[in-house]
């Protein structure tokens, strides 16, 4: 039985080293033509987990977030696949449409009242892909990087490798008044 794990261990090393040599590939393209590529991306969709958390409350589920040039639609559900809302708009305005009500509110107003602060659409867009407002460009390699501004703090948490371009698979987004949004992204799929 034990020569068995002396079989193993090579073969676990291996694997990391292959999974490892994935991020070095994105290491060779500078970050000018990975920004480059970013730009060029304008239709994509990004999957995974997002939670909500203030002083008294968590709230916790999957999106989905589908980018089409300047369009976007939002797709959130909680436990189950239940669905909570979509949220549809472009790079300025976005309306959220509740599944429990019949009207509609813009995303504007729902985050600011609920949140404390406005995230526009064309900036939580940027912060998915991992194209953050700096000219330092290791901060995709030296993660967590983190970019403060007056109203709140995003941490990009940690990178991988995606068709040569680095992309975000956790962001964390600090607000004012102990409320946090942290997005945990495990599926990119460019269109």
């Amino acid at each position: 039985m034990k020569k068995n794990y002396f079989y193993i261990f090579p073969l676990i090393l291996l694997i990391n080293n292959c999974s490892y040599n994935d991020d070095v590939s994105c290491n060779k393209k500078n970050w000018q033509l990975q920004k480059q590529d970013l730009l060029q991306q304008q239709k994509w969709t990004a999957k995974g987990k997002i939670k909500l958390k203030t002083k008294d409350k968590s709230y916790m589920g999957s999106f989905s977030w589908q980018q089409n040039y300047n369009s976007f639609s939002l797709n959130i559900t909680g436990p189950l696949g239940i669905g909570i809302a979509e949220i549809k708009g472009n790079n300025k305005n976005a309306n959220i449409y509740f599944n429990q009500q019949e009207k509609n509110i813009s995303l504007k107003y729902f985050m600011q009242t609920e949140l404390g602060h406005y995230i526009e659409p064309k900036q939580l867009a940027n912060t998915l892909i991992g194209m953050p407002q700096t000219k330092n460009t290791l901060f995709r390699i030296t993660y967590p990087f983190k970019e403060s501004n007056n109203d709140f703090t995003t941490t990009w948490e940690k990178y991988s490798c995606f068709k040569d371009i680095f992309r975000p698979q956790k962001v964390h987004i600090q607000l004012k008044d102990q409320k946090d949004i942290l997005i945990f992204i495990n599926q990119w799929q460019l269109n």
